[in-house]
């Protein structure tokens, strides 16, 4: 059967649109397009997204799924939680450096960079749950400090 059209494709499929979009984009999915240029009329043939179906279809057992899974997620919050405490150094350098700075304007981008360091902070804070407390506490010291050294900059929280 020759499906035409990206809705067509992904109710074969039973997934989203979106969903479908991106494994032909990232896994080669075999969709071929009418016209050149992103957004052209695509076909695609049954029996072809089958075959590439059960080729990409995981030998895993639920319980290595589940183990990959667990391994990922735990490595993740590593990975944040580092992030995080780079993120603080970087900003206290930008910070070091605004205040050694003669000149106004290059004072002014690097405390700009350091209340964009601190933002993201901000914004990433979901991966302290995954902290030991002891490297918890010493995080909010250092985000304590590098909030009152950005305070002393004029910076408003």
């Amino acid at each position: 059967m020759i499906l035409n059209s990206w809705k067509e494709i992904a109710a074969y499929l039973k997934c989203g649109v979106r969903t479908a979009q991106r494994w032909q984009e990232d896994l080669h999915m075999p969709v071929m397009r009418i016209r050149a240029g992103k957004r052209g009329p695509v076909v695609a043939e049954s029996q072809r997204l089958d075959e590439w179906m059960k080729h990409r279809q995981t030998k895993l057992s639920s319980a290595e799924q589940i183990n990959t899974a667990t391994t990922l997620t735990t490595e993740s919050m590593k990975q944040g939680c580092s992030f995080l405490f780079t993120e603080i150094a970087t900003g206290r350098s930008f910070v070091r450096i605004a205040h050694e700075a003669t000149n106004e304007k290059a004072a002014a981008r690097r405390r700009r960079a350091a209340r964009a360091a601190y933002d993201s902070i901000e914004r990433h804070l979901k991966f302290t749950k995954a902290m030991p407390k002891a490297e918890l506490n010493r995080f909010n010291a250092e985000l304590e400090e590098f909030k009152s050294e950005l305070a002393k900059l004029g910076e408003i929280f």
